[in-house]
Parts: structure tokens; sequence; C-alpha cells
């Protein structure tokens, strides 16, 4: 029973590195917003204050602190294991997080993995002066490069105490 809650978590642990991974810009604006408003610079008011609901503003502040670092112990984290990849694996991550909403499958087959063969055979063509074959991922690459990424994600976040 208990070794079923810790691959639950592990699971769950994969699952949050992997959104990180993917959504990386969308929540570094977000927290850029969030820093802006907590330091008196923005009348708009960040997602965590609309969590907690009304109430006491410095309480609010205090909570949005608290979440600020968190949130950037995570940005800090995905900035680091970016820095790791090589170039191949950074562009395959660039295409991967421009087709995050691209949920959707087509005939059992998940459809952003088409978009980031496509994409990536495509720029590196270009970027070698070569034809997209000769470029191609396999979709057993496709699953492995993205698993080993989120994978490098989720152990250098524990490392880091982001969990």
């Amino acid at each position: 029973m208990a070794n079923t809650n810790i691959l639950q978590e592990l699971d769950q642990d994969f699952d949050t590195a992997e959104e990180w991974l993917l959504y990386y810009p969308e929540r570094l604006k977000l927290y850029y917003q969030d820093l802006n408003y907590i330091s008196g610079g923005t009348a708009a008011v960040p997602e965590v204050f609309v969590q907690t609901g009304p109430g006491d503003i410095v309480l609010h502040r205090v909570v949005s602190l608290s979440e600020l670092d968190k949130t950037e112990k995570w940005l800090i984290t995905v900035e680091m294991v970016q820095d790791m990849l090589g170039p191949k694996k950074k562009l395959f991550l660039d295409l991967r997080r421009k087709a995050a909403d691209r949920k959707k499958t087509v005939n059992g087959r998940e459809v952003w993995r088409s978009y980031v063969q496509k994409q990536f055979a495509d720029e590196m063509a270009r970027q070698y002066n070569g034809v997209p074959e000769k470029f191609w991922l396999s979709d057993q690459s496709l699953s492995a490069w993205w698993k080993n990424i989120v994978e490098l994600m989720r152990l250098v976040a524990l490392k880091r105490g982001c969990f």
C-alpha cells in the first residue's frame, strides 16, 4: 500500500515537472506581473490574490510572497534544465512548448507529435542545409527525448526542494 502511494507521488511529480517545462514562458510572465503588483507597480490583481479571496491586503502580500518564492524556485529550475540541454533538445523543447495545447488524439496518436516531428525536421534541415527526412524523429525518439527531459527536470526539482 505504501509503495502504491510512493508510485502515485512519483507520477504526480513527473506531471508537475512536465507542466513547468511546458508552460514556463507563461508562468514567467505571470511571475513578473505578480512581482510588479507586490512591489506596488500595478493595479492588476495577481492570480494568487484571486485564490485567497478578499481580506487583509498585508496577508495577501505575505501569501503572495510565499507563492512567488515557490514560483521563482521552479522557474530557476526550468532555466537550469534548459541550460543542460544540447541544441537539438532545446529546439525539441521549444517546439514541444508550442504544441503544448495540442492534446487531441487522431487515430490514437497525440497531435503534438506530428507537429513536433515536422517542425523539428524542417528546422534542422534549414540549419544544416539538408533534407527534412534526414532529421525525422521516430515516435520512439520523441517519447524517449520527452521522457528524458521531464525526468531530468523532476530530478533537478527534487534536488532543489521544489516538491
